[in-house]
């Protein structure tokens, strides 16, 4: 059992040497490019190689179908929360690897895009540190996941019209977590429209989170990047400046309000 565990992760850092190489040679192909352009320093690639096999034994110690990675891509202490970004890890059970798959939006423009990437790309992403969350869902929600990605309905789902802040239940826009979150109530519903989807995480009293945002500082924001809109808020919210949205928090704290959870597992940057 040992000596199999030891070849095991023998193969899986050979795997990200390899990866590290395609990386250097063919770079524009990942969504974990940097915006301006410049290449990833060595450094970057050893620390996310070791993030990536920590979470790696962990998968392979659990052998879930489908799990969640949450991930701290930006600083947003100043509103009470740590990880900014969640997405799914689906098995390759052909390869014996797990894929991440989620909704990103490159350089602050106003569209996104599904991406399906290696576990290593996931922390290539210009996070903020490498803290990260595992969280693996009861046994039949990671059925009805693992058909759902497998499936034309994870991008039927997605909306590309893209704002950082979009409004929970409103169908104009979508964020990264917002995409998750309802993949996971179809996955728990069967419902096939955004709509349906939102009216069923409001009777399921999902509780999305609230930040305030200063009027100077939205302002700001709005001026230089496309991805910030607050059109689909209710005006409520735009006259107090606070704001609901889709927090990797709240979808965590959903499936924990189902009993949805069955591991769940941070690990945190010394």
């Amino acid at each position: 059992g040992n000596l199999y565990c030891i070849l095991m992760l023998i193969i899986k850092m050979i795997k990200q040497i390899l990866c590290i190489l395609l990386c250097c040679v063919n770079l524009h192909v990942y969504g974990g490019v940097p915006c301006d352009g410049g290449a990833f320093d060595p450094e970057t690639f050893v620390i996310a190689g070791d993030k990536a096999l920590l979470i790696e034994k962990t998968l392979l110690k659990e052998n879930p179908r489908v799990a969640l990675i949450a991930r701290v891509g930006s600083d947003l202490s100043q509103y009470n929360l740590h990880y900014s970004h969640i997405a799914f890890l689906i098995k390759d059970t052909s390869l014996q690897q797990w894929n991440v798959i989620h909704l990103l939006n490159h350089c602050n423009t106003a569209t996104s895009s599904i991406y399906n990437q290696g576990l290593m790309n996931f922390f290539l992403d210009d996070v903020y540190n490498y803290d990260s969350r595992l969280v693996i869902p009861s046994p039949l929600l990671q059925n009805r996941l693992f058909a759902l990605l497998h499936s034309q309905k994870k991008l039927s789902l997605h909306e590309n019209q893209y704002s950082l802040i979009a409004y929970p239940f409103s169908t104009q826009y979508q964020n990264s977590n917002q995409w998750v979150l309802e993949l996971i109530a179809s996955a728990l519903t069967g419902a096939n429209t955004r709509t349906q989807i939102q009216s069923w995480l409001r009777k399921e009293h999902y509780s999305p989170t609230q930040i305030s945002i200063p009027k100077i500082k939205l302002l700001g924001a709005k001026l230089f990047k496309k991805n910030i809109r607050i059109d689909d808020h209710p005006k409520q919210e735009r006259h107090t400046n606070h704001y609901t949205l889709v927090s990797a928090e709240s979808v965590f704290n959903f499936l924990a309000q189902g009993h949805e959870i069955i591991f769940d597992k941070e690990f945190r940057t010394n």
